[in-house]
């Protein structure tokens, strides 16, 4: 397992919740695909620090988290009309 450093500033922490959105997002995308998810969010983690910004097609921007799913659109706008719905709930 991989020991996780502790955030020291909020830059880091809005960095950390866009990353938990796109592994919960990816989780949801899967589930609907019928696939299984073999990525977690350390993998987005060290991906992300490593400059990535395209995750299966899903663009992730550092301000204003997900943006768009080339792969899959309509799961991306179902995805998100679920989070305006329950802002602070998970789905």
């Amino acid at each position: 397992m991989i020991k996780r450093t502790k955030i020291k500033n909020q830059t880091e922490i809005d960095k950390r919740k866009i990353l938990q959105d796109l592994d919960s997002y990816i989780k949801f995308r899967r589930k609907r695909e019928g696939r299984k998810n073999g990525l977690d969010l350390d993998f987005y983690v060290r991906h992300f620090n490593a400059g990535v910004r395209n995750f299966i097609g899903v663009r992730v921007d550092e301000e204003k988290g997900l943006i768009e799913d080339t792969q899959n659109p309509d799961t991306f706008k179902e995805y998100k009309s679920f989070k305006d719905l329950y802002p602070n709930g998970t789905i």
